[in-house]
């Protein structure tokens, strides 16, 4: 299952240097894409008020466009497209609108990475009440969801609880309703849900991915991603091989 199989990408969702987090230049990519037969698409951040760094992280779109431009226009394999990853926030529906308004824009990630006032990975968020982190987070992706229906993929549906100590029991018990009604929403809307092996592997939550993965099927889901959320090429198509046993 895939978002578009007209787009020979295999990873959607990949980060360079023009991303807050990441120093990779993207050009570094391109060997392992093309040993592996696929095509590229990167999505960096697009993360306004960011708490983690108390300003706008907004990549060089001008920039950017002239780099993927001048790889394209080589006529080599891979082929990239460009994508973003838009950080919603309550309060910045509008800017980011604005921003994306006029640009030609392949892939478009959603994610929610903070509410506001502190970054769900922040250290605040481990002295908080799992039920009010779970609540919290999930009302916000169902607004971001609302506001930004034209996306093409939702990120990481368990990023806002990383850090909170959950065991896969108690968190059914917490998020499935709320989970139920964001999947119906992927659904209404058409995006997919991605299956991020940074969740997966890196932060230890395989079963917690697997368990969303089956709820959205079972809500009538079907668009299905793999994304690495690389920040360098070390990163990219991370144990993909368990993760399409997964699929």
């Amino acid at each position: 299952m895939c978002y578009n199989c007209a787009m020979n990408i295999k990873d959607w969702h990949v980060h360079t240097d023009f991303s807050f987090d990441s120093t990779e230049p993207l050009e570094n990519y391109l060997a392992l894409a093309e040993a592996v037969g696929e095509d590229l698409v990167f999505t960096d951040h697009l993360e306004f008020s960011n708490p983690y760094s108390g300003i706008d992280d907004l990549p060089d779109w001008q920039a950017f466009c002239e780099r993927v431009d001048k790889i394209n226009s080589a006529g080599k394999s891979p082929h990239v497209y460009k994508g973003i990853e838009i950080g919603w926030n309550p309060a910045d529906g509008e800017r980011i609108r604005e921003w994306l308004s006029g640009k030609s824009i392949d892939v478009k990630l959603l994610s929610v990475h903070n509410n506001g006032e502190y970054d769900y990975m922040d250290d605040v968020a481990r002295g908080l009440k799992a039920s009010d982190i779970v609540d919290d987070y999930f009302n916000n992706m169902s607004i971001a969801i609302e506001e930004f229906p034209d996306v093409d993929i939702l990120t990481h549906f368990e990023y806002g609880v990383r850090l909170i100590d959950v065991d896969l029991e108690e968190f059914k018990q917490l998020a499935e309703a709320h989970l139920r009604r964001i999947f119906a929403q992927l659904t209404t809307h058409d995006i997919a849900l991605e299956i991020n092996a940074k969740s997966a592997f890196a932060y230890g939550n395989y079963e917690l991915v697997k368990y969303g993965v089956a709820l959205y099927k079972e809500v009538g889901g079907t668009k299905l991603t793999l994304g690495s959320d690389a920040h360098r090429v070390s990163e990219y198509r991370r144990q993909f091989d368990e993760l399409e046993k997964l699929l």
